[in-house]
């Protein structure tokens, strides 16, 4: 667990306040950490959830090749201006889901975004994984765009921005004796660049040259920043 206290802040006013805009937190690294807010007030808060993972299938044999290529989901933010007590604050920054591919019968084994929340201030998902493989039938299915899970209404004093993620998109490249590429782009979410879906291609071989070929686009974690905009 990282910690974020006081001494670690902007400096202070001679009153000793915080002064106004100061960035009290701020990390688009996947992780747990713990914030220290010292003054009561207003603080902006920024939480987006990490992108979903891509998945990707190819493969090839003497009667066809088939090849899918789906984009993971981004993940939802939260932007808004909370009325907080100084305390500390349990943060968790989602991280991005894994990509993954399949060069054989069976589903890529792809991952969620994680989950972005700000102690019990709001709490957002990350984008669904993007699911690509090959059985009867054929997967295929772009990752659902994160939802926002909650945020303290009762704390909330205005909203910049509450929205769910961008759902992924799929692609598919099926025929009988030729080789074939399909691929998906990046999905973005609604904080960019944070908290984007990734994407990828899928290279299906005919008959002979059966190797799969795969390539990914990555998106991107969650994020989370912490302003002070002061008392009132």
């Amino acid at each position: 667990m990282k910690i974020f206290s006081k001494q670690l802040l902007m400096a202070s006013t001679d009153a000793g306040g915080i002064p106004k805009g100061t960035v009290i937190f701020e990390s688009a690294t996947a992780g747990m950490y713990s914030v220290d807010l010292s003054e009561d007030g207003l603080y902006e808060i920024i939480a987006v959830g990490g992108g979903g993972g891509a998945g990707l299938m190819a493969i090839g044999g003497q009667q066809y090749t088939i090849a899918v290529a789906a984009s993971g989901g981004s993940g939802a933010v939260v932007h808004g201006i909370f009325k907080v007590n100084a305390g500390t604050q349990s943060v968790i920054v989602g991280a991005l889901g894994t990509s993954a591919t399949m060069a054989a019968a069976g589903v890529a084994a792809s991952t969620a975004g994680g989950s972005t929340s700000v102690g019990l201030l709001c709490s957002v998902n990350g984008g669904g994984r993007g699911l690509a493989g090959f059985g009867n039938p054929v997967t295929q299915e772009g990752g659902a765009g994160g939802t926002v899970a909650s945020y303290d209404s009762s704390a909330l004093t205005s909203s910049i921005k509450i929205s769910s993620g961008t759902a992924g998109t799929y692609n598919r490249w099926w025929t009988g004796n030729k080789d074939g590429t399909v691929s998906v782009s990046t999905v973005a979410s609604p904080y960019p660049p944070y908290g984007a879906g990734s994407g990828g291609s899928a290279t299906t071989r005919y008959y002979r040259n059966t190797v799969a070929g795969f390539s990914h686009s990555y998106g991107s974690a969650g994020y989370v920043k912490i302003i002070y905009q002061g008392k009132s």
